[in-house]
């Protein structure tokens, strides 16, 4: 399931459109069937007890921590970080995320732990639709991936970096025209 953001503004349009060509091309690639993928927009880094954790604003006007659902293949969404630059208000420049949770076992069943396999199939899309993102870096491993959202409890987030689960995010970087509005 592919959850969007009504009439985004700003670095939002450059994020949804690269979550919709992201969310259709690895549907297709996989072959997965709607509810197999639940593909986020841009979360929010939110203060809760224990520290911050990734939440989605929700159509009842209030936030949802992004609980990872163990019962689906594929599980990814956005996240930015806390200082966007401004060049003379004609545009920003904010670093942007983008996490992915991976069952292998449910995308790649022939293969032995194919993160390798999954991780070249995500950066092939993304090579060709990049839109408005410059790539930065690859990362692995649970607490780099998370590094944003201490407050996401190790030991159960730990089982989502543990076979059949493989986490890694790819660091990017996005100029963008903050007066900018989706057509849609």
């Amino acid at each position: 399931m592919i959850y969007t953001k009504y009439r985004p503004v700003g670095i939002d349009v450059w994020i949804q459109d690269m979550q919709q060509d992201l969310y259709d091309y690895l549907q297709d690639v996989w072959e997965l069937a709607a509810d197999e993928y639940n593909c986020y927009g841009r979360v929010y880094r939110n203060r809760k007890d224990a520290g911050y954790v990734p939440e989605v604003f929700t159509n009842n006007n209030d936030y949802k921590e992004l609980l990872l659902d163990d019962s689906v293949a594929v599980h990814s969404f956005f996240g930015i970080g806390s200082n966007i630059t401004i060049d003379n208000y004609k545009s920003q420049t904010a670093d942007v995320h983008l996490v992915f949770f991976i069952n292998l076992a449910k995308i790649k069943p022939q293969m032995a732990r194919a993160d390798v396999e999954v991780r070249r199939d995500v950066l092939e899309m993304l090579k060709y639709e990049m839109h408005q993102f410059i790539m930065k870096s690859e990362v692995t491993g649970i607490e780099r991936v998370l590094q944003e959202y201490p407050g996401l409890s190790k030991t159960d987030m730990v089982k989502f970096d543990t076979h059949p689960w493989h986490c890694f995010r790819y660091n990017m970087q996005c100029t963008y025209d903050p007066f900018l509005r989706s057509r849609f």
